[in-house]
């Protein structure tokens, strides 16, 4: 079963001290660009990472592809009218017929949404070039491994849909090479955040990790939920785990 995109509050997300940043600059800085390229940022969110690649591209283009309709808002917001941005609303978990040619395809903490990655890494095929790059991060095997047990000790009687498909280096490894990816990179980075601010770890709950599961009880309960994991942790931590990928199109 594919995860169904789901709504973000686009505002609050970009108002939050993400470690994302470090994620998105760590996959930036693994991309060799000339300036003249076509890049693909793959669930771009509200821009934080294609403001730094647009630096890179200044004779090149860029495709932003996004499920939220409210985080391509907020996108606009933040890139603004730049004729070298084309934003695409489309879900990338089902076979899809774009076009691009692209030179190179990024993505920071957007493939753990989508559970069938098999899909996934044929529509990235699809929409590469002969030579493109890839490199992307996502949650991994363990990721926030504390906190999904804090929720199945509290609702877990009630709630048993799992939004996110944290991947492994191997299985990762193996499906884009069927995809025609040569993979040169594949491996799990811990990185874990402490958030010692409790009004802050409350939104970071709020809008970043328990978006699903407050879709799912409602959010007449989203406090309750938050103040209840919040509770329940032993320290304000989110023990991030990352999947680090670089790759090149055959």
């Amino acid at each position: 079963m594919t995860v169904v995109p789901r709504e973000w509050d686009a505002v609050e997300y970009d108002s939050l001290p993400l470690p994302h940043l470090e994620w998105g600059d760590r996959v930036l800085a693994a991309l060799s660009l000339e300036g003249n390229e076509t890049v693909v940022d793959v669930g771009c969110g509200t821009g934080r990472d294609t403001e730094k690649v647009l630096k890179r591209l200044p004779s090149g283009k860029l495709f932003a592809f996004d499920a939220s309709e409210e985080m391509l808002k907020q996108f606009k917001l933040r890139i603004g009218d730049d004729p070298r941005v084309q934003t695409v609303k489309v879900d990338i978990s089902k076979p899809m017929a774009i076009e691009v040619g692209a030179n190179a395809i990024m993505s920071v903490a957007a493939f753990h949404w989508i559970s069938d990655h098999e899909v996934l890494f044929e529509n990235l095929s699809r929409i590469a070039q002969s030579g493109c790059q890839l490199v992307f991060d996502c949650g991994g095997v363990g990721n926030i491994d504390n906190i999904r047990k804090v929720v199945d000790g509290i609702i877990g009687d009630e709630y048993h849909e799992r939004p996110w498909y944290f991947a492994d280096p191997d299985s990762t490894a193996s499906l884009l090479s069927a995809s025609g990816f040569d993979v040169l990179e594949a491996s799990i980075i811990p990185s874990p955040i402490q958030i010692d601010d409790p009004k802050i770890f409350a939104r970071f709950l709020r809008y970043v990790v328990l978006g699903s599961q407050i879709d799912w009880i409602g959010p007449e309960r989203a406090d309750w939920l938050v103040n209840e994991v919040a509770r329940n942790l032993e320290v304000p931590v989110v023990d991030y785990v990352r999947l680090f990928v670089r790759a090149s199109k055959f």
